[in-house]
């Protein structure tokens, strides 16, 4: 029997009034939330605030556990209650406007971080926020000058400087300066060598950078993109974008056995890979092979009509490691309720 029936079901429990019932689930709401069983955790941790809604303990580890399993719309309104009280600590309030700023609510997002404390050992990443919410709501020259505050004070820090470093270089990437994007992507690179995320941003940003330079400059930064994507096959043979990416460059350089032979690693790695295999068909039918290309158009059209979970383009790509970025933080710095 569950915890939840052992306490609220019909048989005499041990717990008979509503305070030993509220104790029980939420120690042990607690002891699961120690452990990582956190969809229990949740689940003791709501009954037990249906009986004490007012106390703050309860409602924090219930966000918490909402938090962790990556529900920020049920732990918002939680997090909001526990931010209004007088006692709320910067921290709590900080960890109030992140998730604002994961559910893209940014102008509530600018409101509670603007009154996040300028100084101290929270203030960069405060600025942080204040800058994610200024981008959001169209102000990118506010988002500017509070990445540089933020930045100002975790230069020696690479992790807690990567987040920053990543919207700035969204923002450059949006104004289409591309040697100042390049220049952030750089230092991620050069903080986290084997890191794919980084590697492939870097690769579309010279790729992009070599549209604005002249044929000699835009030849090395199309050698850059290709040598960082073949960097991001070897960290991750499945990831699609490098592989569409790089075939696509290898094509335009007139490497087409290169680019042939990439297509068929793809394919025999991902089967159900419906764009490698159009890709592949487009390249062998310039070869002049119109039968392998048809066949490969015929397989990648039945894995179209029964697709898979398709994969988030790449113009999200800033935002969805900006957030997975805000998840390392989050462990890095416990929630302090």
């Amino acid at each position: 029997m569950s915890i939840l029936s052992y306490i609220f079901g019909s048989r005499r429990s041990l717990a008979t009034t509503d305070e030993e019932k509220f104790a029980t689930l939420r120690d042990d709401g607690t002891r699961a939330l120690q452990m990582g069983e956190l969809p229990y955790a949740a689940k003791c941790l709501a009954a037990a605030r249906t009986l004490r809604p007012d106390d703050p303990r309860t409602t924090g580890l219930l966000a918490e556990a909402l938090l962790r399993q990556g529900d920020d719309a049920g732990a918002s309104p939680l997090l909001a209650a526990l931010a209004a009280r007088p006692d709320a600590t910067p921290a709590l309030r900080q960890t109030y406007a992140a998730t604002l700023g994961r559910l893209r609510r940014y102008a509530d997002e600018a409101a509670v971080a603007k009154a996040l404390p300028a100084d101290g050992p929270l203030a960069p990443e405060a600025a942080y926020l204040r800058a994610e919410a200024a981008f959001g709501l169209g102000d990118t020259t506010g988002a500017l000058a509070e990445l540089a505050r933020s930045l100002s004070g975790t230069q020696d820090d690479a992790i807690r400087s990567a987040p920053a470093l990543l919207l700035r270089a969204r923002i450059h990437h949006t104004q289409g300066d591309h040697a100042a994007e390049l220049a952030d992507l750089d230092t991620l690179v050069a903080a986290e060598p084997d890191n794919a995320d980084y590697l492939r941003l870097r690769a579309h940003a010279r790729i992009d950078a070599a549209k604005d330079t002249d044929t000699a400059q835009a030849a090395a930064a199309r050698t850059a993109a290709i040598a960082d994507l073949r960097r991001v096959r070897s960290l991750n043979p499945f990831d699609r974008d490098a592989v569409l990416t790089l075939g696509r460059l290898l094509r335009e350089e007139g490497r087409t056995a290169e680019a042939s032979k990439l297509y068929d690693e793809a394919i025999d790695e991902q089967p159900r890979f419906a764009e490698a295999l159009e890709a592949r068909a487009d390249l062998r039918q310039a070869l002049g092979d119109s039968a392998g290309a048809e066949a490969d158009r015929i397989v990648a059209q039945q894995v179209r009509q029964s697709p898979e979970t398709p994969e988030a383009p790449y113009a999200d790509g800033y935002t969805d490691l900006t957030n997975h970025l805000n998840e390392r933080l989050r462990e890095l710095n416990p929630y302090k309720f």
